[in-house]
């Protein structure tokens, strides 16, 4: 077990990684709002990412029809989070498809999801541990769950094969790629430091998509030095301006 400082050490990076995944987000709206374009951002990508967290905050439904008697501040934290993540992955869809439809990239958006989605189905039902007598609503949720942790892995890719067909991405992309990947990296960061602590891996499923994730990644943190750093352009931050911007 964590020890009382190592847990309050896991819950503060879990909140950081949550604030990287929010900022993440909104970079791409405000991307969107400020070019009136939605050039350069796969569709494909956030309607896998999408995907990912409807088959993942299932549990909301089920926390609906069987209620805890106790509702600690953690739970209603994630609950706002799950519920707030989805909201903004559907404003950016909607963005796309309706606001900025005229700018999407098409033609080189055309990665095949629902092989993705397929793959990432059957993978969760051979890695999730669903006992047979297992209640069937908590054994379905437990499946879809493992089947988001593999599409999480993944839904970059649509987004990467873009940006390489495309050629150069905008700088909003790549940092919006950028601050996805940190997100993924800092729950690798987790699970690495539970295994040191205790010698056990909590949830090796867990672990090795944050592993795979951040491999993927790395490709991108190599793309930003080369094209953001070297170029001396930067991503700089105006509280009032960005919100303003995310939500015009």
């Amino acid at each position: 077990m964590f020890s009382g400082v190592g847990a309050l050490f896991e819950v503060l990076l879990r909140t950081f990684a949550d604030v990287l995944h929010t900022l993440s987000m909104l970079i791409l709206l405000v991307k969107m709002n400020r070019t009136k374009s939605c050039s350069g951002i796969s569709l494909r990508s956030q309607i896998l990412y999408l995907s990912v967290y409807v088959l993942r905050y299932l549990d909301l439904f089920y926390l609906m029809v069987y209620p805890s008697k106790k509702i600690p501040y953690r739970l209603i934290y994630n609950s706002f989070m799950k519920i707030f993540f989805i909201s903004l992955q559907l404003n950016i869809i909607y963005k796309m498809l309706y606001s900025y439809y005229y700018s999407y990239d098409k033609e080189y958006d055309d990665m095949p999801i629902v092989y993705i989605i397929a793959v990432a189905l059957v993978s969760g039902l051979l890695l999730c541990d669903i006992k047979i007598s297992a209640h069937i609503i908590r054994g379905t949720i437990e499946w879809l769950w493992a089947a988001s942790i593999v599409l999480e892995s993944v839904s970059i890719l649509p987004q990467l094969s873009l940006l390489h067909r495309v050629g150069e991405g905008e700088i909003l992309t790549i940092e919006y790629v950028i601050t996805l990947g940190l997100y993924r990296f800092i729950y690798m960061l987790i699970w690495i430091g539970k295994f040191v602590s205790t010698g056990e891996v909590e949830c090796h499923l867990l672990l090795w998509g944050s592993v795979v994730q951040s491999v993927i990644y790395l490709e991108l943190f190599w793309v930003y030095a080369n094209r953001v750093i070297k170029s001396g352009r930067k991503f700089t931050l105006k509280p009032k301006k960005f919100l303003r911007d995310a939500f015009l």
